[in-house]
C-alpha cells in the first residue's frame, strides 16, 4: 500500500515475536510492513527536502533564509530582526484608540501616545512628545519672538506704546513723516463695524488724499552775483528722480536784494534740466543807487506725465518803478524733460555790470 503521509500521520503497527511473516493481519504482514515504511520514508524526504531544494513545498526551501548560526523566529520570543521590510503591518499596543500616535519612549521601545483633547497642540516634554494647552491663548508679549502686542487707546494717545501695529481704534505709525508721530483714528477711516479695524482700501484712499509735504531744499546761505552782464546762476538744486510725476510738483520761494544805479532790465530765469522754461523782468527808474528787496514765488508741475512740465514764476519787490511794456513780473512756460532721472533746477540773474544781486535764503518743497 502507499503511505498516508503527509496528508495524515501514517500508522505502522509493530509485530511481536510470535507474528508470522505471512500474517493473517494485513498490517503485520512482512511485505506490507516494508512497503508502508519505505513509502513513508520517501514522503518524509520529499517534505523535508534535499540541500538547496527548489521544491517550494519542502522545508529546506521554506527555511533556506535561515543560514549560519541563525534560527527561525518564534512567536513570542525577543529576537532582533535586521533589514526587514514590513508591508502594511498592524501594530497593536493594547487599549488602542482612533488618533493614537506611536513614538520611541525613554526605554528605547515603541510606545503609544493617546490622542490629546480638543485645542491641544503637540510639544516636547522631558524629551518625548506630549499634548499641551495652546499657549497662544495667553496674553501676548512684546518680547516673545514672533509676537507683537497691540497698543491700547491710551498708549496710542499718549505715544507711550512701542508696538507699531494696527489697534482697535485705528492705524498709527511712529516713524512716518520724517520722525513725526501721527496716527489715523477711526473718525478718519472707514472701519469694520465689529472690529473697528480700518480696511486696506480706506487706508489707501486716505493716504492718496493727504497733501504730504516733503522738503526738497532749504538754504540760508547768501548767494551773490557781482559785476557781470551775462546770465549767471545763483541757485542750483537737484530734483530727485520721479519727483515730477503725473500731477505732482514742487514749489518754492527765495528772497533777494539788488544794489543798483542802473535802469537796465534785471531778468531772473528758471531752467529745468536743459530747458529755459520761464523768466521775470524788472526795470528800475531813476539813476540813484538803491538797494531793492523782493521775493520770487514759483511752481514746477508734472503736466500729466513724467516727460511734460509746466512752470510759473512771479516776482514781488518793494520799489521797482518805471515799468514799461517789456516788464514781465509774472510768467509761465513748459518743458519736456524726462523727470524719471534726477535733474537740476537752476535760477539765474542777468543784470548790468554795476549791479549786485544777492539771494538771502530759499526753500523748496514737494506738492501733491
Amino acid at each position: 500500500m502507499s503511505t498516508n503521509y503527509p496528508t495524515t500521520k501514517q500508522t505502522i503497527p509493530n509485530p511481536t515475536s510470535t507474528d508470522l511473516l505471512e500474517n493473517a493481519t494485513a498490517e503485520l504482514d512482512h511485505d506490507y510492513q516494508h512497503a508502508t515504511a519505505n513509502d513513508t520514508i520517501g514522503a518524509l524526504q520529499d517534505k523535508v527536502g534535499m540541500d538547496g531544494s527548489a521544491v517550494t513545498t519542502s522545508h529546506d526551501y521554506k527555511l533556506s533564509g535561515v543560514t549560519g548560526g541563525d534560527k527561525a523566529v518564534s512567536k513570542t520570543g525577543t529576537e532582533t530582526l535586521t533589514n526587514k521590510t514590513l508591508t502594511s503591518p498592524q501594530i497593536n499596543f493594547g487599549s488602542d484608540a482612533i488618533g493614537d500616535l506611536a513614538y520611541r519612549n525613554g526605554s528605547s521601545t515603541t510606545a503609544r501616545l493617546p490622542i490629546g483633547t480638543e485645542a491641544q497642540i503637540m510639544a516636547v516634554s522631558s524629551g518625548v512628545p506630549a499634548w499641551i494647552a495652546n499657549p497662544s491663548a495667553s496674553t501676548a508679549s512684546t518680547t516673545a519672538a514672533g509676537i507683537v502686542e497691540l497698543a491700547t487707546t491710551a498708549e496710542t494717545t499718549t505715544g507711550t506704546d512701542t508696538a507699531r501695529a494696527v489697534t482697535p481704534d485705528g492705524l498709527h505709525d511712529m516713524t512716518s513723516l520724517e520722525g513725526a508721530a501721527w496716527f489715523l483714528d477711526e473718525d478718519d477711516l472707514a472701519t469694520d463695524s465689529a472690529t473697528k479695524v480700518p480696511s486696506q482700501q480706506s487706508v489707501k484712499a486716505y493716504a492718496d488724499n493727504l497733501d504730504l509735504v516733503k522738503k526738497v531744499d532749504v538754504t540760508t546761505t547768501n548767494a551773490t552775483v557781482t559785476s557781470t552782464g551775462s546770465k549767471t546762476a545763483f541757485y542750483t538744486v537737484s530734483i530727485p528722480a520721479n519727483t515730477l510725476g503725473t500731477n505732482n510738483g514742487i514749489k518754492g520761494t527765495f528772497y533777494f536784494s539788488i544794489t543798483t544805479a542802473s535802469s537796465t532790465n534785471k531778468v531772473i530765469t528758471l531752467d529745468y534740466g536743459s530747458t529755459d522754461i520761464t523768466y521775470v523782468t524788472m526795470i528800475k527808474g531813476g539813476v540813484t543807487a538803491t538797494t531793492i528787496n523782493g521775493f520770487v514765488n514759483f511752481y514746477l508741475l508734472g503736466a500729466g506725465g513724467t516727460s511734460a512740465q509746466e512752470a510759473s514764476m512771479m516776482v514781488n519787490t518793494n520799489e521797482f518803478v518805471g515799468r514799461t511794456s517789456s516788464s514781465n513780473i509774472a510768467s509761465s512756460g513748459t518743458a519736456t524733460e524726462d523727470s524719471t532721472g534726477a535733474l537740476n533746477l537752476v535760477f539765474s540773474i542777468t543784470q548790468h555790470t554795476s549791479d549786485t544781486f544777492t539771494m538771502n535764503n530759499a526753500f523748496i518743497t514737494t506738492i501733491k
